[in-house]
């Protein structure tokens, strides 16, 4: 993934300086909430991010290999940020025909490094 957008505070600032209503805003917004929630102390690199999901997870990372995880007393935050990312890819497949986590953080980094 080549992106100038490397950070969460970048992407959410060009998400914010975004003055159209459009569903991959919306989506955007969405893969930037679990950040928040992720239990990694100043996680704000998104290739970071996406490399602790996938450990976390499996690779690659889908709504079956998200809903396979069980809670277990210490992962509340992970199953709930998971639980977000389930509908990005969600919301995505149903605009864009697009479920491949990976085709859809790109497709939000190339959008907002325009």
């Amino acid at each position: 993934m080549s992106s100038l957008i490397t950070t969460s505070n970048e992407l959410q600032n060009l998400v914010n300086l975004d003055s159209q209503t459009h569903k991959l805003k919306d989506i955007a917004q969405l893969f930037l909430d679990p950040m928040n929630d992720w239990p990694t102390i100043n996680l704000k690199n998104i290739p970071d991010f996406i490399r602790e999901l996938k450990e976390f997870y499996g690779n690659p990372l889908t709504v079956d290999s998200i809903t396979k995880r069980k809670f277990d007393s210490n992962n509340a935050w992970q199953l709930e940020s998971g639980s977000i990312i389930i509908n990005v890819i969600e919301l995505s497949t149903l605009y864009f025909n697009i479920n491949n986590f990976d085709t859809i953080v790109e497709n939000i980094l190339k959008y907002y490094s325009k």
